[in-house]
């Protein structure tokens, strides 16, 4: 491999080469497929592995491979890479790969651990089987965890469960989790800190900076009306079931979304608004625009209705030449681009935007996290504008305090790592 490595990466390959165990937490950024072929070449070289085995998500697979061919060429016949969503339902494919741990020293790569994060999923399950047979495995995620310190449990026991201590979801559960909350993160720090190694984007490559607003409309009084009514309704029937917490959720955004509920189960929605012109959200989505003139744009809905009606409004408003859905076949380099927020990013497709503007919140806090990194990346030196739309007095806010509660801990375990550095 002709490229060097950045310092940092170069010591997070130095520093796990020695262990058989071990997990990368670095987002995506310059050279990280070259770190991770750093330590699977070093291993191959010095005789310690006979094969990889390397699962991904099925839209990486071609990347991953193109990476193994460049930076691995002379051990290419000798890695494997697989789709993590295929041990799911392809029972042959498990047995098949099974077989081949059994049978030689192998590598096992665990390309995003948070595909793993649910101990009770099948997939998850096999893995941890697939890694009971490897000798040497890597975990590799961007970050430890999304919701609370649960995530990290099946992560980690598909490396070794004697690292956090726990060989099962329920005791790890009683120290870590109360009442929804993280607890004793400084406990699992201080366990997976001579485990880990965390490269950061920004300790390697240039980014933009930041800048996040939240701006606020009101919905008009028949629909906040309308809004209320289904929030008590539903809130009677919540009390009953955490699935009735769910649904009243999920009316209440598709209310606070301009949607009507006609029905309350199975859930039946129509639209509040006969005419674009009167959606407070459309308009709320053109002050924004109108504050942030001239600036690349990403506008991210989570409801389908919702993609096709800002498509029109930008269409009318700028002319469908300067608009466009995203789209996995052509780089996303349109003045104006419309993205679902659960959709992923296709590599033949990167983001690109100076103004991010979430038309509606998700939970996710991965997704949103990802998106705003991609688009940090491709403006080296400038910077990002996040402004999130919220219609006042509804569950609209609370969704937003919620991934900033998840922000806020996962940096805290990045803290927390950073500083126990060997």
């Amino acid at each position: 491999m002709n490229e060097p490595l950045h310092p940092m990466q170069a010591s997070a390959v130095e520093k796990l080469r020695r262990l058989r165990v071990g997990a990368l937490y670095a987002d995506r950024q310059e050279g990280k497929m070259r770190t991770v072929a750093s330590l699977i070449g070093d291993r191959f070289a010095r005789g310690r592995i006979d094969r990889a085995l390397w699962l991904c998500t099925h839209r990486r697979e071609a990347l991953i491979r193109g990476g193994a061919r460049r930076y691995l060429g002379e051990y290419e016949a000798r890695i494997r890479v697989c789709g993590l969503e295929s041990l799911s339902h392809n029972l042959p494919l498990f047995l098949e790969l099974a077989e081949q741990c059994e049978n030689g020293r192998v590598m096992l790569v665990i390309d995003n651990g948070l595909l793993i994060k649910n101990p009770n999923t099948l997939r998850t399950q096999r893995v941890i089987e697939l890694s009971e047979r490897c000798s040497y495995r890597l975990l590799i995620s961007d970050v430890p965890l999304t919701r609370r310190a649960s995530d990290m449990f099946s992560q980690w026991y598909a490396l070794d469960w004697r690292i956090l201590g726990y060989q099962t979801y329920w005791a790890f559960c009683v120290n870590h989790v109360k009442n929804g909350q993280s607890r004793g993160m400084d406990y699992l720090a201080r366990a997976i800190a001579p485990y880990s190694a965390q490269v950061l984007r920004e300790d390697v490559q240039s980014t933009a900076g930041r800048r996040e607003y939240v701006w606020q409309f009101r919905l008009p009084d028949a629909l906040m009306s309308h809004y209320r009514a289904v929030s008590e309704r539903f809130m009677w029937k919540a009390a009953a079931s955490n699935m009735g917490v769910y649904r009243m959720l999920l009316a209440c955004r598709h209310v606070a979304s301009g949607r009507r509920v006609v029905r309350d189960y199975p859930l039946e929605t129509e639209p509040f608004y006969e005419d674009d012109a009167c959606n407070a959200r459309l308009s709320a989505l053109g002050e924004v625009l109108s504050a942030f003139p001239g600036r690349r744009t990403l506008v991210l809905c989570y409801y389908r209705f919702e993609c096709e009606a800002v498509m029109r409004y930008l269409a009318a408003r700028y002319g469908e030449e300067r608009v466009a859905r995203y789209d996995a076949g052509e780089e996303a380099a349109h003045d104006y681009t419309v993205m679902n927020t659960q959709a992923d990013e296709w590599e033949s497709a990167r983001l690109q935007a100076e103004l991010i503007v979430y038309y509606s919140s998700d939970w996710n806090w991965k997704a949103r996290h990802e998106k705003e990194k991609r688009c940090q990346s491709a403006l080296p030196g400038g910077e990002l504008t996040v402004v999130s739309l919220v219609a006042a007095d509804t569950v609209e806010m609370q969704i937003l305090r919620c991934v900033w509660q998840k922000d806020r801990l996962i940096n805290a375990l990045r803290r927390e790592l950073a500083g126990r550095k060997e």
